[in-house]
């Protein structure tokens, strides 16, 4: 059952976080799909741009405030 926020006004607010594996992965066919609330949400968030900045730019600096913001 997905975690899902009634907001006066607004009905419920989640956040979706997926993924869809294809072929070559070695999770070929297998889709995911979460649904957290707006807390863990921003906290996972939060954790891939630590990881963003731990494993992939190599502790480097860089403004990831926005990182996955696609709209405001």
């Amino acid at each position: 059952m997905p975690w899902h926020i009634p907001t006066d006004g607004y009905g419920t607010q989640f956040g979706v976080l997926g993924a869809t594996r294809g072929y070559g992965s070695r999770y070929d066919g297998e889709n995911y799909e979460v649904h957290l609330c707006e807390l863990c949400f921003f906290r996972t968030l939060s954790g891939l741009r630590g990881e963003l900045v731990h494993t992939m730019l190599n502790g480097e600096t860089e403004d990831l405030s926005n990182y996955a913001l696609i709209a405001r």
